[in-house]
């Protein structure tokens, strides 16, 4: 990596938006792909904000699964 990116820990002096911008400048100069920038900002997170990404992650990733399986059920009966 050129740039190395703070981890974010969610305390309450910390800007979340200013850890983003620099996430984001982070990620054109590392050349990370799209489709990992997710994987990689959660990697850097830790204690509230490991654990807020968790929880969430948990949900919106299961809530995937089942509109995929959803999805494949349905394209099957047509």
């Amino acid at each position: 990596s050129i740039i190395k990116v703070d981890p974010f820990y969610g305390k309450n002096f910390e800007d979340a938006q200013e850890w983003i911008e620099i996430f984001l400048r982070a990620k054109e100069a590392n050349r990370w792909p799209d489709n990992r920038r997710i994987a990689i900002a959660a990697g850097i997170l830790r204690e509230e904000a490991a654990d807020w990404y968790n929880l969430h992650n948990s949900f919106v990733f299961g809530l995937d699964k089942k509109v995929d399986k959803l999805l494949r059920t349905e394209v099957k009966e047509l």
